[in-house]
């Protein structure tokens, strides 16, 4: 009779153990259930939407970055006279991706306006190297 209690409770032991993993990976996926790019989905999403070149990456404190572009294509948000655009990325959120930006590098830009006016992208931005 004991074996066979000890049995069951292995067993429940076991299952839920497994189960709460199962159920662990789903939350942690649907934390993180990025879109991937669309393009016609993305300039519609966005505030602010262009193709640029990356001229230089400042550290603003240790979880802000400020990225630079050079703008070259605009599809929404950026006044024909605006050359250059800043965005910032929060460097801190580790769960979900967010975009890495080198200078030189070409990118299609995703970002939103904060309630200041700053421009920003953060996780599960679909802003991407071209």
């Amino acid at each position: 009779m004991h074996k066979i209690r000890a049995r069951l409770i292995a067993c429940a032991l076991v299952s839920s153990l497994a189960f709460g993993a199962v159920l662990g990976e789903s939350a942690r996926a649907e934390a993180c259930s990025c879109a991937g790019p669309n393009h016609a989905r993305d300039v519609r999403t966005f505030a602010v939407s262009f193709r640029g070149v990356a001229q230089s990456v400042r550290q603003i404190d240790s979880e802000t970055e400020e990225v630079t572009f050079s703008v070259t294509l605009r599809w929404r948000g950026v006044a024909v006279s605006q050359r250059a655009v800043s965005v910032r990325r929060n460097s801190r959120i580790v769960m979900c991706p967010i975009p890495s930006f080198r200078v030189g590098q070409r990118y299609a830009v995703y970002a939103q306006r904060s309630a200041g006016g700053v421009l920003t992208v953060g996780a599960c931005n679909p802003s991407h190297a071209e």
